[in-house]
């Protein structure tokens, strides 16, 4: 791990979070929260979501919702 640089006083300064600022990481942060949660923090029930994902339908889908 890099050691963090020292201010003039000698305090080490606050790291931020990464992307804290960023809508769309924060956004994306929020969707995947939400994925967890309704999964019950289960990855055995995030694998089976994902393995039973159809690209095609949801394409169709979202095209349909937009009328093109």
């Amino acid at each position: 791990m890099k050691p963090q640089p020292e201010t003039l006083s000698g305090a080490t300064p606050k790291r931020t979070r990464l992307g804290r600022e960023d809508p769309i990481l924060q956004e994306l942060w929020a969707v995947k929260a939400a994925l967890n949660a309704e999964a019950g923090y289960s990855i055995e029930k995030l694998v089976e979501r994902a393995n039973n994902f159809d690209l095609e339908a949801t394409i169709a889908r979202l095209r349909k919702q937009v009328g093109t």
